[in-house]
């Protein structure tokens, strides 16, 4: 595991270990603090959006409630090593 998030309400924790169907490279979504498990997306994460709906992959950027790829238009894997993710701020310009 070298990637865990929790959600700002504290509620909701998500993390690239121990996803249940063995998957190698998934993100899983676990209640916290009771640790059910909820659900999980494809792809190892490398960021997750402050109102945990989006993840960035090593390849794409998904929606954690549907599992759609928003995103997936990268020339190989490790394009997205390190990202982040804001929220929108006015007109979705940087500051």
């Amino acid at each position: 595991m070298n990637f865990v998030a929790i959600s700002s309400d504290g509620r909701t924790v998500a993390a690239n270990g121990n996803v249940p169907g063995d998957e190698a490279a998934a993100t899983g979504l676990w209640t916290f603090p009771t640790g059910d498990y909820l659900r999980s997306s494809k792809g190892d994460p490398v960021a997750i959006s402050p109102d945990f709906r989006y993840v960035a992959t090593e390849t794409s950027v998904q929606d954690l409630q549907t599992g759609k790829i928003i995103f997936s238009n990268v020339p190989a894997a490790g394009y997205f090593d390190e990202c982040g993710i804001f929220p929108e701020r006015g007109n979705g310009r940087r500051r």
